[in-house]
């Protein structure tokens, strides 16, 4: 039986917040690799509506969300270090490297570095 939202605390309306607004920046990364197909579907994903700014976005995006959940989960220095520079690479790629194929890898990346993180807390405990 699920509980009232009431009943939620402050971590489990953070974490929710969080998911909410990983997924939505998952969204965002994975639409940067398709842009042909989406313009000719008529699509208005926000690489074509702000091509400029969707790159500084996702940039902004992926390091700020590598700066917060390094202190959210207070991984060690060893691991956050390595969070912190994966997600800067990810995000550095979308930034620089903007044809389909880079975009592709880099979701590929962005995918696998989130996976790698998220799996890491499970495997430790």
């Amino acid at each position: 039986m699920i509980a009232p939202a009431q009943n939620l605390d402050h971590t489990a309306w953070r974490a929710l917040l969080f998911s909410a607004l990983v997924i939505f920046t998952t969204i965002s990364a994975q639409d940067f690799a398709d842009v042909d197909g989406d313009k000719l579907s008529q699509r208005r994903t926000i690489p074509i509506i702000a091509p400029i700014a969707s790159r500084w976005y996702i940039f902004i995006a992926l390091t700020s969300w590598s700066v917060i959940l390094t202190a959210t989960w207070r991984l060690g220095p060893i691991t956050g270090g390595a969070f912190l520079t994966f997600g800067t690479f990810v995000g550095s790629r979308y930034f620089r490297l903007r044809d389909a194929n880079s975009d592709r890898l880099s979701y590929l990346f962005y995918n696998v570095g989130f996976l790698t993180v998220l799996k890491g807390p499970l495997i430790l405990t």
